[in-house]
């Protein structure tokens, strides 16, 4: 499942969801594009670079901002780490996995990306790099990429809020079809309660991250569903319907999230795909050995 996520207006904009075996996750950014305006910047988690990724990306003529490892990647994103400089330029060579499946003809068409490349180094001591086409300068300044370059994080709070408030993982449904309409209507419900939720207190309590209070979004969420109905029903009568909505504001605010003052720690993350038969009992085999 991948999602497009507004950083800044903090809202889903969009939804694919594949079988495991079909579900690949570069794929599904592409087609999740035709969503997005060419205007937007797009921004990747480190498991989207690659050449025929960014090459789509090129072609469909987007800007686009990523975070990239600074160890078992391209090898010129390696070189430019070794180099120690903060900032430069780089070229990215079709690799033999992009070359893949393609006829001879196919190969002799791939050329080299030009990329801008950007240096961080976290607290923790791991470093990095951000390639992207923002090659401008004086338009896009280093710090100004590197800032919404954090934001991408909102969208890693949207899918916590999800698993843990709304238990998403515990469907209802048993048949494919059925889970995936779960997946979307939380999606949308998510939109409306955020929706109602700004319009519901001022801009400078609607949670932000220089904002510590802001209404809970989960009694948001919940606080729309118990009305949902009750809306549906009274439509017909516009008296009854503007009551019924007057009064989901006041629910919405009643409940206040706290945002910790201290980021949280960063744990390491859980691949939750199907185990290979080489995968399986591999705990078991170690300990044995041992």
């Amino acid at each position: 499942m991948n999602t497009v996520y507004d950083v800044f207006r903090r809202l889903p904009v969009g939804r694919s969801i594949r079988p495991v075996p079909d579900g690949d996750e570069r794929e599904q950014a592409l087609s999740l594009l035709a969503k997005l305006e060419l205007a937007c910047v797009c921004l990747f988690d480190r498991g989207c670079p690659g050449y025929a990724f960014i090459s789509a990306l090129q072609q469909q003529s987007r800007l686009f901002l990523m975070r990239c490892p600074a160890k078992s990647t391209f090898p010129a994103v390696e070189s430019f780490v070794h180099g120690g400089l903060a900032e430069g330029w780089i070229w990215l060579m079709p690799s033999d996995a992009s070359k893949r499946g393609l006829t001879r003809q196919e190969r002799e068409t791939l050329q080299p990306i030009k990329l801008r490349i950007i240096r961080l180094t976290h607290p923790d001591g791991t470093v990095p790099v951000l390639p992207t086409n923002l090659f401008d300068k004086h338009t896009f300044p280093r710090q100004s990429i590197i800032d919404p370059c954090y934001r991408r994080w909102a969208v890693e709070n949207h899918y916590r809020g999800e698993k843990v408030g709304f238990e998403i993982e515990h469907f209802h449904s048993k048949t494919a079809n059925g889970i995936q309409q779960e997946l979307f209507a939380i999606l949308i419900v998510c939109v409306i309660a955020r929706v109602i939720t700004a319009l519901s207190v001022p801009p400078e309590a609607v949670e932000t991250d220089h904002c510590l209070v802001a209404p809970q979004l989960k009694n948001a969420v919940k606080s729309f569903a118990r009305e949902a109905a009750i809306l549906v029903v009274v439509a017909m009568d516009p008296g009854k319907a503007l009551i019924v909505f007057q009064e989901l504001p006041d629910d919405i605010r009643r409940v206040k999230y706290y945002r910790p003052k201290n980021r949280r720690t960063a744990k390491p993350r859980v691949n939750k795909g199907c185990l290979n038969k080489w995968q399986e009992g591999r705990s078991e085999k170690l300990a044995a050995v041992a």
